[in-house]
């Protein structure tokens, strides 16, 4: 029963970790939209946008694939806390919360 709830407990960090990606992809779209026209190709802060919401899109992808490739309890356990300490989008204060979360 203690594997059940340590796995469940998994899947809501995971949910928590795919909420802020996803809210952070947001607010790249939100400036990539209000971004003043016209834009030159060599507008670095657009182009950084753009390969941020890149990043962010990768991150997600792996988050999911993590998700569905974990055997057991113990690997979704030591995948989402990589997964966390190498994400470029979580802040570390955000880090923290989220490993705190994590059952140990």
């Amino acid at each position: 029963m203690a594997n059940v709830q340590k796995l469940q407990q998994d899947v809501d960090v995971v949910a928590e970790i795919q909420l802020h990606l996803e809210a952070h992809k947001r607010r790249i779209a939100t400036e990539i939209r209000q971004y003043p026209m016209p834009i030159p190709g060599c507008d670095a802060q657009y182009n950084f946008l753009l390969e941020e919401r890149a990043s962010v899109n990768q991150e997600l992808k792996q988050l999911e694939t993590l998700s569905k490739r974990a055997l057991n309890a113990l690997e979704l356990t030591q995948s989402v806390c990589d997964f966390i300490n190498t994400s470029e989008h979580i802040q570390p204060e955000k880090s923290r919360e989220l490993l705190a979360l994590v059952p140990m």
